[in-house]
């Protein structure tokens, strides 16, 4: 499932029992989703879209702060709190991308 602008619904949420994976939007951290979600779901997510507009060292410092986060996880697949958005710099999806992979590695 994924929701965006959803984390005034937690409690709702939390109590679907016929997913595994959560796909989650960039408006608080992975650590209180975790906490509010329980630790039952995956967690996908959750690197804001507007991150990617800024210069390489703020995206490297963004996605190292989402990787930190996730090691208590139950599971994390790494991706965007929403979509790409109109006029995001192609180098830096592409950088992003190759951080990711490289960082993921470690």
């Amino acid at each position: 499932y994924f929701f965006k602008n959803g984390s005034h619904l937690t409690d709702i949420i939390k109590n679907i029992n016929n997913a595994d994976v959560l796909s989650i939007d960039s408006s608080i951290g992975l650590s209180e989703y975790n906490r509010r979600f329980e630790g039952k779901f995956i967690l996908q997510g959750n690197l804001s879209p507007e991150v990617l507009f800024e210069s390489e060292d703020v995206i490297r410092k963004k996605i190292d702060e989402i990787f930190s986060e996730a090691e208590g996880l139950k599971g994390h697949i790494f991706n965007l709190g929403h979509g790409v958005l109109p006029g995001t710099p192609v180098d830096s999806i592409k950088f992003a991308v190759d951080y990711i992979h490289e960082a993921g590695r470690k």
